[in-house]
C-alpha cells in the first residue's frame, strides 16, 4: 500500500491524510469551510466552486516538491518536476462534476499521487512517478485491485477516466470486468 509525504503546512490545497490509516487536521480545512460559505450562499454554482477547487490543486501541486528527501525514513524521493507536470495535466483532464480528488500527496515511490474516494468501498490512486510512468490503481476496501496504464493517447485517456469514474460511482464493476 502507498505512502505519502506530508507537505509543507501552507500548502492550502493538499490534504494530510494518509489513506484513512490516520488522519490530521490540516489547512485544506479552511479551504473546504470557504468553499461551503461559498456555496451556502449561493454565489457560485456547484461545478464553478469544484472548478476553482481542482485549478487550486493544480497550483499547489509545485509545492510537493518542497517535500524533503528521506522524508518517509525509508528513503523516498521528492518529486521531481516531471512528475509535477505530469500529474497537472492528469488533473486537467478530470471532469469536475465527475471526479474530484480527495487527496493530492508525494508517492513513497518518488511521484505524485492522486487518490479519490468513491461509492461504498470504491478507491482508486493515479500515481505520475518520478521515472515517468503513470498508472491508475483501481481498488475496494475489500481488497480487490486492478493496476491500469495511463495511456498517451487522448482518447484512450477519456476510456481510463470512464472507467474510473464508473468504479468511484459504483456504477460499473472496474475490477472484475478488467
Amino acid at each position: 500500500m502507498p505512502s505519502f509525504a506530508i507537505p509543507p503546512k501552507d500548502a492550502r490545497t493538499i490534504v494530510i491524510d494518509t489513506l484513512e490509516r490516520t488522519s490530521a487536521a490540516s489547512s485544506t480545512m479552511a479551504f473546504r469551510g470557504e468553499a461551503a460559505k461559498l456555496r451556502r450562499s449561493g454565489q457560485v454554482s456547484q461545478y464553478l466552486l469544484r472548478r476553482l477547487s481542482l485549478d487550486a490543486w493544480i497550483q499547489a501541486l509545485p509545492k510537493l516538491s518542497q517535500v524533503p528527501a528521506n522524508w518517509n525514513s525509508y528513503g523516498a524521493p521528492p518529486p521531481n518536476a516531471k512528475s509535477v507536470i505530469s500529474a497537472a495535466a492528469i488533473l486537467k483532464r478530470l471532469n469536475p462534476a465527475k471526479l474530484m480528488p480527495d487527496v493530492i500527496r508525494a508517492s513513497a515511490e518518488g511521484g505524485v499521487a492522486i487518490l479519490f474516494t468513491g461509492a461504498d468501498r470504491n478507491r482508486a490512486i493515479i500515481e505520475t512517478l518520478n521515472d515517468g510512468e503513470e498508472f491508475i490503481l483501481i481498488y475496494d476496501l475489500d481488497g480487490k485491485n486492478k493496476t491500469l496504464n495511463w495511456p498517451v493517447d487522448l482518447d484512450e485517456q477519456g476510456n481510463v477516466l470512464k472507467i474510473l469514474t464508473g468504479h468511484l460511482e459504483g456504477t460499473a464493476n472496474a475490477i472484475g470486468n478488467l
